[in-house]
């Protein structure tokens, strides 16, 4: 499928709602200075890593899996094949945690398999419709995430006043540290970058660059609200995000977590699908003789969740969660394009 337009508006919200996505599935809260410092390294690191693909699309209108596959023939292709393993794989833990947090969460006596079936089949639905379609929900995401941010202040405003700043203490930065935590959902944010940017051209810059800030943005307020509502509670949190949502209504005569449930699974069901669109789309640069990408995609990341759920297979989380190969999607290969690439097509 052919990306004609992808609004900067619309990749900076997608890349936000990566950073909500971590702040709903991340259980590590050490302290609040850790938190925000660790997620502060984890985007400049972002912002660095993607100069390469930056430069890159401005100077054409083509996904870099296109120009991989026009500029080193059958290297292109391979490349492409490993693209295509990368997000499948994102897409697959992504999944999986997300219909563990559900079953375990909201519905404890749900199978997790179940979760992951009917998730699964929404993702696979919508990356069908390619990765233009996909991003066209952001702009309704964006709306519903002011609004219940909007509830969640009015029920969690004493605790916030009521916090006291003075005990944060921000550590020293680390690297190491960065490397992880938001890092790896946002460098697959970013990976998805090299094939948005053949509907984006040269906008791709100002999208990728403002979407960063608003990955930063979000995940700081939202992890910074989660300490300010629960304090120490933090520490014996399963899921803090959750949790403060329900402890900022206590004094309200409902429970409104169903609301930030269904805003959640929308914006989860938007990445994944995200994902799997953008691998089928590399797919489509491996093996042009493939029509339906988008659903191969959805199919196989589905596949490879109930393979980690039932066989313990940690394949997907290995390539998902170590820092190479988004290095070497993200900036390594577009800088080949930009050194090699010029003039060249086989």
């Amino acid at each position: 499928m052919k990306m004609t337009y992808i609004g900067r508006g619309q990749t900076a919200v997608m890349l936000t709602l990566f950073g909500v996505i971590f702040c709903v599935l991340n259980t590590s809260l050490p302290d609040m200075g850790t938190s925000l410092a660790d997620i502060s390294v984890s985007v400049m690191i972002l912002a660095v890593m993607i100069i390469p693909l930056a430069i890159l699309s401005m100077s054409g209108e083509k996904s870099v899996p296109e120009m991989c596959a026009e500029k080193f023939g059958f290297i292109g292709r391979v490349v492409n094949i490993l693209f295509f393993i990368y997000f499948i794989t994102a897409a697959a833990d992504i999944l999986k945690r997300f219909s563990e947090f559900v079953s375990e969460r909201y519905f404890p006596e749900a199978n997790t398999a179940v979760c992951i079936l009917m998730l699964g089949a929404v993702c696979i639905y919508i990356a069908h419709t390619g990765v233009e379609t996909v991003c066209r929900m952001s702009t309704v995401l964006l709306f519903m995430l002011c609004v219940l941010s909007v509830i969640f202040l009015l029920g969690a405003w004493k605790d916030i006043l009521a916090f006291d700043c003075t005990s944060v203490t921000v550590p020293k930065l680390s690297l190491q540290r960065g490397f992880g935590g938001l890092f790896t959902i946002g460098a697959a944010g970013c990976t998805c970058l090299c094939v948005m940017c053949g509907g984006m051209g040269k906008r791709t810059r100002s999208g990728a660059f403002g979407g960063i800030a608003a990955m930063l943005a979000a995940a700081v307020l939202i992890t910074a609200a989660v300490y300010m509502t629960l304090g120490g509670y933090v520490s014996v949190s399963e899921y803090p995000l959750a949790d403060s949502v329900i402890y900022a209504a206590r004094d309200r005569t409902f429970r409104n977590d169903g609301l930030f449930f269904s805003l959640w699974t929308v914006m989860c069901a938007a990445v994944i699908s995200l994902l799997c669109a953008c691998g089928g789309h590399s797919l489509r640069q491996a093996i042009p003789a493939v029509k339906v990408e988008g659903l191969i995609g959805g199919i196989t990341a589905v596949i490879c969740a109930f393979s980690e759920l039932y066989f313990d297979l940690t394949f997907c989380k290995m390539i998902y969660e170590n820092p190479l190969p988004p290095f070497i999607l993200t900036a390594a290969v577009p800088l080949l394009l930009l050194i090699f690439g010029k003039g060249k097509s086989k």
